[in-house]
Order: C-alpha cells, then sequence, then structure tokens
C-alpha cells in the first residue's frame, strides 16, 4: 500500500479528526463514521495535496485491521458497516504518528503482530522523548525520531554493537588504566601503550590566543555528506576517512570522498565489521599507497571474503594522490588540546553512544552525566564553538576554554561544545552531527569520555 507523506500539519490534524470521528462515534446519527464515509473524507484531504491516485480505503481497513478496530454492523437492513475504536480518541492519533513515520522511513513488517509490536515500541520511545524535551528546567539537547525509533534500547545497542555488544574500541589494557588511574597518571599510562607521540599544544599547534573562538569544518568545505555505516561495525574505518579526508583537503584544496570500504577489507589488524581501532587505520594507510575514492571503492557494509582486497589487485583502483599518512599523533586529553588539534584539522575521537538519550538525540549541547567513558564508538570532532540558550544555534564568543577544575561548560555565553560526526546517516542526529558538552564535570575524560582517545594523521608530503 502506498501513503503520501503529510505535507502540512493542518492535513496532518485532519486526517487525526478522521481517525477521532471514527473512535468515538461523532459525525453520523447513529453510532460512529462508517468506512465509506471516513474514506470519503480522508480521499478529500489527500487530494488537496497531492495528484497521485490513493486508496485511502485501504489506510482506513489498515488501520483497522492493525490497530484494534472492531468493524460492526450499523444497520443491518442496509448491511453497512462502521468502524468503531476501543481506546480513547486521543489515542487515535498515536497509529497515524506511527504509520506517517513508517513512511518517512521507509519501514515495513512481514506481519500484523509484528507491526503491532513495533508501534508499542515506538509508542514507549515516543513517551521517553516526550518526557525528556517536558523537563522544566528545559534540557540543553533535544530528542527526537529517527531510524532507530522502532527499537527498544536493548536492540539498538546490539544492532550498533555497543555496550555489551561491542567488539571492544580500546586495547583491554588501556582501558583499565583509564578506569583505574588519575587523570595526570591516565595521561602517562597511555603513552606507554599509544602508537605515536602527542600533540603538544605549544610546539604544534600555536598558543591559545592563536586559536579561533569557534571553527566547523563542514562550514568551511573540508567534509563530504555524512554517510551510513549500515549493519557493520566499522565505525573506526569512517571516524579515521573523516581525518584523511580533511587533511586531504586542507594540503590540496580538494574534497574528495574516500573508501571506508578498503580499510574495511584491505587492514588486517583490524576485524572489519567486527571493530577496529582509528589508530591501526593510520597505521595501515602509513604502510600503503594511499586511500581509493569511495566510488571507485564503494561501501557494501561487509568484508570482502572472496573477492578480497580490491586496492591489491593488479586491475583495482587506484589511490588518491596525496592520501597516504606519513605519521599519525595522538591528542592529550584535556578540552585544551582537543580544541587545539580541531583548529588544524579534524580529528578522529571514539565516545561512548549506548545511552538511550543517544540513541534519539535531535538537537543542542549533549551533557547527558550517565554518558561514560567505556568507549564503543568511532566518530570524527569536526568543529568546536558555543551555542546560546536563546537563539540555540553556534554564536562567536570570546575564546573561553574549559579547564579540568571547571563545573560546566557554560562560559557565560553560551554552552560551549565539540562539533561531532556520526556515520549513522543523515536521519539520525541533527543532520547526523551532534554536539557534545566540553564539560569536564561529570568525567574527566569528556562527555562520552570525547577526550580519551583522540588521534590526528598527517599525510606525506609528496604526491604520488
Amino acid at each position: 500500500m502506498q501513503l503520501v507523506a503529510f505535507s502540512s500539519s493542518i492535513v496532518y490534524s485532519a486526517l487525526v479528526v478522521v481517525m477521532v470521528m471514527a473512535a468515538t462515534g461523532t459525525g453520523t446519527g447513529s453510532g460512529g463514521l462508517s468506512v465509506v464515509q471516513a474514506t470519503t473524507l480522508v480521499d478529500d484531504i489527500l487530494t488537496t495535496v497531492s495528484s497521485t491516485s490513493l486508496s485511502s480505503s485501504d489506510f482506513v481497513h489498515w488501520m483497522a485491521e492493525h490497530f484494534h478496530f472492531q468493524e460492526e454492523q450499523e444497520n443491518e437492513d442496509e448491511k453497512k458497516k462502521t468502524v468503531v475504536y476501543g481506546q480513547s480518541a486521543v489515542a487515535a492519533a498515536v497509529p497515524l504518528q506511527f504509520f506517517t513515520w513508517m513512511q518517512e522511513h521507509s519501514k515495513s513488517y512481514e506481519t500484523k503482530e509484528e507491526t503491532h509490536q513495533r508501534l508499542q515500541i515506538w509508542n514507549t520511545n515516543d513517551a521517553f522523548i516526550a518526557a525528556h524535551n517536558t523537563q522544566h528546567p528545559a534540557p540543553s539537547y533535544t530528542l527526537g525520531h529517527n531510524h532507530f525509533s522502532d527499537l527498544t534500547h536493548e536492540e539498538y545497542r546490539q544492532l550498533n554493537k555497543l555496550g555489551p555488544y561491542s567488539p571492544g574500541l580500546m586495547t583491554p589494557v588501556v582501558r583499565q588504566e583509564q578506569q583505574q588511574q588519575q587523570h595526570h597518571k591516565e595521561q602517562e599510562g597511555r603513552k606507554q601503550h599509544r602508537l605515536r607521540r602527542s600533540i603538544d599544544m605549544d610546539s604544534d599547534t600555536g598558543t591559545a590566543a592563536d586559536i579561533p573562538a569557534e571553527l566547523d569544518w563542514v562550514q568551511q568545505g573540508a567534509i563530504v555528506p555524512v554517510k551510513n555505516q549500515g549493519l557493520c561495525g566499522s565505525c573506526w574505518a569512517f571516524s579515521a576517512i573523516v581525518a584523511i579526508e580533511g587533511a586531504h583537503y586542507l594540503d590540496t584544496g580538494n574534497l574528495t570522498s574516500l573508501s571506508e570500504q578498503e580499510l574495511v577489507d584491505c587492514d588486517t589488524t583490524d576485524l572489519g565489521c567486527g571493530g577496529g581501532l582509528m589508530d591501526n587505520a593510520f597505521l595501515f594507510d602509513e604502510n600503503s599507497t594511499g586511500i581509493c575514492s569511495e566510488q571507485d571503492y564503494p561501501y557494501v557494509m561487509h568484508r570482502h571474503w572472496l573477492q578480497g582486497c580490491l586496492s591489491q589487485n593488479e586491475d583495482g583502483c587506484t589511490p588518491v594522490n596525496h592520501t597516504r599518512v606519513e605519521s599519525f599523533y595522538d591528542v592529550d586529553n584535556t578540552v585544551e588540546a582537543l580544541v587545539a588539534a580541531i583548529a588544524q584539522q579534524p580529528v578522529s575521537v571514539a565516545i561512548e553512544a549506548d545511552q538511550q538519550t543517544f540513541q534519539f538525540y535531535k538537537s543542542g549541547v549533549y551533557d547527558d552525566p550517565a554518558c561514560g567513558d567505556t568507549l564503543d564508538h568511532g566518530v570524527a570532532a569536526v568543529g568546536y564553538g558555543t551555542l546560546t540558550t536563546a537563539a540555540a544555534t553556534p554564536t562567536s564568543v570570546t575564546l573561553s576554554l574549559a579547564t579540568d577544575d571547571d563545573d560546566d561548560s557554560n562560559n557565560g555565553n553560551g554552552k560551549d561544545y565539540f562539533k561531532v560526526r556520526n556515520s549513522w546517516g543523515a536521519s539520525w542526529g541533527d543532520n547526523g552531527y551532534i554536539l557534545m558538552s566540553r564539560s569536564v564535570k561529570h568525567n574527566v575524560n569528556g562527555t562520552c569520555g570525547i577526550l580519551g582517545f583522540a588521534s590526528v594523521p598527517k599525510l606525506r608530503d609528496d604526491y604520488d
């Protein structure tokens, strides 16, 4: 069955009215709106917003079949049937919202039972979203529906290999050190196990006075459109590729979408869809001849076990000039160091992403204190700035970097954030991005551990 998307709140409200009339028995003189009458009303509404031929009777009967409508005879003589809804009039709007969401995200289910089950999960998530967004005082970020809305929190974590389902983004020894040591000891411990030297803010990136108050590499043209890793635990590859793409753009002025699939297939140190490390990806590229373009080596959401590594075949892809890593650098575990690194180029970072608030993040500065530093997801930090409470949009302010002693990221002008690019498609978050608080109040490793495992690649000077 086909349905057009509702083009305005008026049209949507009108359709709700039709269902409420059917639910409450209004609109006719004998107990309810009939199927024929409901069909006629829906037809009238939809023809005002679409010239597409549409079977609204399918819609009415679909609602009756899936959402507890019961058909009863209205008049024995005329043998007409009415549609009577067994729940409250308010509940009539819920299936319509769910059905609209299904159309928007191209969702379909094989059985009536599964459809009803997903509706119940969607409704539970809808209540969770509404409860968060209506808090007083208002939270610094909002939640909203996305393509995960028909999943339980456990299903979301399992699908994205997060929390207990994570294959592990970091080595156990480093993760154990993060949990057991104090902040200054953690830095020393990581240096013993990380693969390259750390960035020193003064010598490598300049002083704080040289760092702009805000920066957005997306607006600067250094970031390709948001991608979707799909049903593959390849977040590490997407994170590393964003950093390499950004470095390539800044060196050459050419924005080229590079191949995550090459890392999934060819980087044997990592585990393809089973997880990996951005540092390992940089090390692979350091020992390769560069990365092929996504066009020449497209993403398929799985490792090519039979084909193998395409870039190593004689008739395989040709690496894009100036995409070979010369070395890569770890960023110190401070807000200042990460801001300084982002000011130079996009940075690969790791975060914890298994919270339900993260599942439904929509806008604003994310600062859930429950989001810890058990890192299970690779993303990319592509900017920073300050979000004002009134305007709710990034604004230029005097640079005020948070320190380890700050209670939160509020500098008096708004809430300081890192802009992070995810790899779950543009329907998640704010068009595929999330603004994460720069506060260290709840976690010395930053919001969701964003400070704990940041690294940046430097590309070779030669272009061959």
